[in-house]
């Protein structure tokens, strides 16, 4: 709701994904850096990439979890 309220395009899923893209680079990271994965003692993890297969699946994930989810009403 807080980025929401400073002009940020927010959507909701179910899934928790942990996915960054920005120009040629993406991040992905593990899926315990959520409140969602719960308590754990497996470290958190994350790579950033630029190479260009790994970029693009990115993209194409996000744009596909984005057109799935559903618009924040606050």
């Amino acid at each position: 709701e807080r980025l929401q309220g400073e002009g940020a395009r927010v959507r909701v899923c179910s899934d928790s994904e942990k996915i960054a893209v920005c120009g040629d680079e993406a991040w992905i990271g593990s899926a315990n850096a959520t409140a969602a994965f719960g308590e754990s003692d497996i470290p958190d993890w994350g790579v950033r990439t630029a190479d260009g297969a790994i970029v693009a699946a990115a993209k194409a994930r996000l744009e596909s979890q984005w057109s799935a989810a559903r618009e924040l009403r606050v």
